[in-house]
């Protein structure tokens, strides 16, 4: 089977390899806030225009001649842009926001590329620029480098290569199963009782934080002293987030290396962060408490953990049955299955009213997924 994996390296790019670097994305921002003013123009004068990829990539030609300099980077690169502003027309036309111009006070920038890509030791070569960036490369890369992305974060600089491996992945014999239930309070609790604690990074850092916020609220806009402190607070969110996919990682690497099968709720983490803020002729209710909630959620990381765990029981031949997110995991007793529609989210513990069983919340939960995830499977 054939299936795309990515290795993200931190690079080390010279004064000059910086220059060229920094021009790219240069180059790629002035293209994409051209086309959207250009695709902006057209729809004001009532002109027809093909908004996909292809038609987009029309403009590309034009600027190469009205600005040489243009010429200078990557063409692929340049591209790309356009497929970017393409998918962001599609997601407007679902429903979304308008694209947005892209600014060069973002702090965050990156290019796209396909072409000629070289890995050599702890180096990698890139178009258009002679000498390879030295890279640190800390594993090993499977597979043919079919893209990369070239990505600056807080004044450090980042290469995240996609390959296309071709590997027979045989899947393993079933011999050990887990149900888990993902929480706030308690990041994840098994159905044998273990537990593993929210780390909560955000409140780890939520003094420093706050210090440094209320520092840039009394700067002047403009000023090099605002522009210290963005960057101070990047780079603490930079941290947190390093912390938050460590986390994320271990944990999930040490369920799949565990666990044959891995029974979970298919959680609807878009849903559960929506705001309650509601509109004037019906404000919403508690909406300092989710506020709260949500900030929570996106802390803790679920969303993420679930896509980990997908893709590394995948690549490792195991499994992941996930549960429906209506299958009211808490509120039904795993001895007999009794109902209790009147649990609410304080109630950690609770007495079964039908075999006087005593339950805690999230143990009894994952135990009611992995049984559900087991009659699921036997249904199919």
């Amino acid at each position: 089977m054939k299936f795309n994996k990515a290795y993200k390296f931190r690079i080390y790019p010279t004064k000059k390899q910086i220059k060229y670097i920094e021009g790219c994305f240069d180059a790629c921002r002035y293209v994409y806030n051209l086309s959207l003013d250009c695709e902006k123009q057209l729809y004001e004068m009532g002109a027809k225009s093909n908004l996909s990829s292809f038609g987009l990539s029309y403009h590309i030609k034009n600027y190469r001649i009205s600005d040489p300099w243009l010429k200078k980077y990557d063409s692929n690169a340049l591209g790309y842009e356009m497929e970017n502003l393409a998918n962001a027309y599609k997601n407007f036309f679902k429903g979304g926001g308008f694209p947005k111009f892209k600014s060069k006070k973002d702090p965050k920038q990156s290019f796209r590329s396909r072409q000629s890509i070289k890995v050599l030791d702890n180096y990698i070569k890139i178009p258009k620029l002679k000498t390879p960036i030295y890279t640190k490369i800390h594993r090993e890369i499977e597979g043919t480098p079919k893209q990369m992305i070239i990505s600056r974060y807080n004044n450090k600089y980042y290469v995240s290569i996609m390959c296309e491996i071709k590997k027979d992945i045989l899947p393993v014999t079933i011999k050990k199963e887990i149900g888990i239930d993902l929480g706030v309070k308690t990041f994840l609790v098994r159905d044998d009782g273990d537990k593993v604690e929210n780390p909560k990074f955000i409140q780890q850092q939520a003094h420093h934080l706050i210090q440094l916020q209320q520092k840039l609220s009394r700067t002047t806009r403009g000023s090099k002293n605002r522009e210290k402190i963005r960057k101070k607070i990047g780079v603490l969110h930079q941290s947190i987030g390093n912390k938050r996919k460590d986390f994320l990682h271990n944990t999930s690497r040490q369920l799949v290396d565990e666990f044959d099968r891995i029974y979970m709720e298919d959680l609807n983490v878009n849903g559960m962060t929506r705001s309650s803020k509601g509109t004037i002729e019906k404000p919403g209710k508690n909406v300092k408490q989710k506020s709260g909630l949500n900030k929570s959620i996106l802390d803790v990381g679920l969303g993420e953990f679930k896509i980990m765990m997908e893709y590394k029981t995948k690549f490792s031949g195991k499994e992941v049955v996930k549960v429906s997110r209506f299958f009211a995991s808490s509120k039904l007793c795993n001895s007999c299955n009794t109902k209790n529609n009147d649990l609410k989210l304080s109630d950690r513990l609770w007495t079964c009213s039908s075999c006087g069983s005593l339950l805690d919340r999230d143990h009894n939960a994952a135990k009611n997924i992995k049984a559900e995830g087991r009659r699921s499977l036997i249904k199919k």
